[in-house]
């Protein structure tokens, strides 16, 4: 799938954002910088990265996603989803390189199919010609 470049452009623009607030802004950054659960999946969708409720559920459960627990609640830095995003975004050439990746696996399972089911075949013409 390729990703829409105004989308591209406007997830490099917030971090922008983020990293001059970060700098100018006279409050602590750590403050403005964490966020909770609803926060932090509300962010992702705001920068492009649409996500369903119960996959970041699951991909937080998985530990897959940076955060950390205060108790029983989990806390977010926007600073690490915004290096998350980065990091689960795929370049263009590495886009082709799976699909080849795929392409290959999907020819050695059907290859491993056909051998199976002719293994299956011969065992059941042996079998019936034991009965005879």
């Amino acid at each position: 799938m390729i990703d829409n470049p105004f989308a591209v452009l406007e997830r490099k623009l917030n971090r922008i954002e983020l990293l001059i607030e970060s700098k100018f802004i006279p409050s602590a950054p750590s403050q403005t910088d964490r966020c909770n659960f609803e926060e932090a999946l509300k962010f992702l969708n705001e920068q492009g990265c649409t996500i369903s409720e119960s996959k970041f559920r699951k991909q937080c459960a998985a530990n897959e996603v940076p955060l950390k627990c205060f108790g029983s609640r989990l806390v977010f830095s926007r600073k690490d989803l915004l290096n998350w995003i980065e990091s689960q975004l795929l370049e263009k050439s590495n886009n082709q390189d799976i699909v080849l990746s795929l392409a290959k696996s999907a020819r050695a399972k059907q290859k491993n199919k056909a051998v199976h089911h002719h293994s299956l075949n011969l065992i059941i013409f042996f079998n019936a010609a034991v009965k005879i």
